[in-house]
């Protein structure tokens, strides 16, 4: 191994180490991979490939914190190769790193700071909703559907749902979810219900047993189907989850807790509340504040 990578896997290492007990288990590794990452990655069959900064256009590559500097920071923010919340998180990882090892450029501001405002987006109208469940062809189909467009699940949490983890009565159908941050129980609607019956699955079985590549095959074969104009993707369905049920008048808190999301705040960002729309919440607010208005 170079020296330069043994240097910063070795420091990278003791600094994850040293504020595991802090973090949880799932920071904990998500830290680790990201900071590995700057010095080589791997692609989804576990092979090398290049690292963040090699990238970015970052060579060589810094051999330690004091090498790195403001134009290699700028270079990660700047880049287009990953989507805005893994660039985010990437950064986030890299000035821990720096500012354990006692990097002065960590503490600059203004150069880490990421711009919040939500790029363009797509999402799915209540039409399109609709027209994208017409089109699916097979059970499998409207799994993926019904879980991210009509439950808001996360296609990783559908790909580790099993028949034990659901409870299909008609009147208080439920299903015990997997998540990022831990385990949650959600209802299910009854579009996601009916297809998990319909599918008959028992005890350990895996409803959808294929990999994330099928999984995205199927959404990207059944929104072609229905004529959308633009790729759909399970993070589409699940974002256009969120926004339509906010729209239908659905507390954010109760999305919140369905999404499994740690904050209000960020539901809100994830389902793309505009700005213009909290401005009019609050006039609304300060409207009933007024002599007269209670």
């Amino acid at each position: 191994m170079p020296e330069k990578a043994r240097w910063w896997n070795e420091r990278t290492t003791g600094y994850v180490r040293k504020n595991e007990i802090v973090w949880s288990e799932e920071h904990t590794e998500g830290i680790r991979m990201a900071l590995a990452r700057f010095v080589t990655g791997r692609d989804p069959h576990g092979r090398r490939t290049p690292g963040i900064w090699e990238r970015v256009g970052v060579r060589p590559a810094p051999a330690k914190a004091c090498d790195v500097t403001a134009e290699m920071v700028a270079r990660v923010k700047r880049s287009t190769i990953w989507a805005p919340k893994t660039r985010s998180f990437y950064l986030q990882a890299l000035r821990g790193f720096l500012r354990w090892e006692g990097a002065p450029l960590a503490e600059d501001r203004k150069l880490w700071a990421m711009n919040a405002k939500a790029g363009p987006r797509d999402w799915l109208t209540r039409e399109q909703l609709a027209q994208v469940w017409g089109a699916c062809r097979d059970d499998l189909d409207r799994l993926v559907v019904a879980s991210g467009g009509m439950n808001g699940l996360r296609r990783a949490e559908v790909r580790r749902l099993r028949a034990r983890d659901v409870l299909l009565a008609l009147d208080h159908a439920e299903a015990r979810i997997e998540g990022k941050t831990g385990t949650r129980t959600i209802q299910l609607g009854s579009y996601l219900r009916n297809v998990l019956l319909s599918m008959d699955k028992r005890g350990s079985e895996l409803y959808f047993p294929l990999k994330d590549s099928a999984y995205d095959d199927r959404l990207t074969a059944v929104g072609r189907l229905a004529g959308l104009p633009f790729h759909l993707s399970a993070h589409i369905l699940r974002r256009s989850f969120g926004r339509i049920a906010y729209r239908a008048r659905v507390p954010l808190v109760t999305i919140q807790h369905i999404y499994g999301h740690a904050s209000p705040a960020m539901t809100a960002y994830y389902i793309g509340i505009e700005s213009e729309e909290m401005a009019a919440g609050l006039l609304t607010f300060e409207a009933a504040l007024a002599p007269g208005a209670v």
